[in-house]
């Protein structure tokens, strides 16, 4: 019973260690294409690092292992979980600022754009009945599809009309029109991570696990892009504006 106890402890010992060994290979690769003469190039390093999350997670609704969206919000992306105080830093009123959503498009072929269907039988339905597979090609509706684009990392997060976006992101037949731009600027002077834990940088408390090492990844790219002066990352080299 012992041994079983020791050898439990040994292998999680292990995990936290290649977790983080893979986490800091991760933040090394990407401060190199930064220091590139193509340091746009790390945006195709984030579509890489969050594209398994994102299909997985229509996955999930596909296999009718989700059955609601509760996990969907720009806070959730990152860090799993219920902790209440570090999501007020994620929906700070300055942090967000609306556009208007006839300038500014992005296509699901070269950004990270996550939605949250939650039905099975409404995914179905969307499969069945939206997309030029079937003579109806996929339309951005802007009172349906709500769109934030979360700077400096160019990805963005879908609100309401989740089961007809994921159409479109499996099949990219048109844009998405952004109608709100995060800036995760004031989130990264209260929170990072080093691959294991999410923390405050004003003590080292604790706030979450991480769930995800490649997305944890993606949130400190964010910081290396702001701190890197040969890109500008406002809207990023991939952003349409018409």
């Amino acid at each position: 019973m012992f041994s079983k106890v020791l050898s439990k402890l040994k292998s999680g010992k292990n995990n936290v260690v290649n977790q983080s060994d893979t986490f800091n290979s991760i933040m090394n690769f990407s401060k190199k294409i930064l220091e590139s003469q193509y340091p746009e190039r790390i945006y195709d390093v984030i579509y890489t690092l969050g594209k398994p999350k994102q299909i997985n997670r229509i996955l999930n609704a596909l296999t009718n292992e989700r059955q609601n969206n509760q996990d969907c919000g720009e806070q959730e992306l990152f860090i799993a979980g219920n902790t209440l105080d570090y999501q007020y830093f994620f929906n700070k009123s300055n942090n967000v600022k609306i556009i208007d959503s006839s300038i500014l498009e992005i296509s699901p072929s070269s950004h990270l754009v996550f939605t949250y269907p939650w039905d099975q039988k409404r995914l179905l339905d969307a499969f069945l009945n939206v997309g030029e597979a079937v003579d109806n090609k996929w339309e951005h509706d802007p009172l349906n599809h709500i769109v934030t684009l979360i700077e400096p990392l160019n990805i963005a997060i879908i609100a309401n009309g989740n089961h007809s976006a994921a159409m479109n992101i499996i099949s990219n037949e048109s844009l998405f029109r952004v109608k709100y731009i995060m800036d995760l600027f004031p989130v990264y002077q209260e929170i990072y991570t080093d691959g294991i834990d999410f923390k405050y940088r004003s003590n080292d408390n604790f706030i979450e696990k991480v769930t995800s090492v490649e997305m944890a990844a993606i949130f400190e790219i964010g910081r290396l892009i702001q701190q890197h002066n040969s890109i500008g990352f406002s809207n990023g080299r991939m952003l349409k504006e018409k």
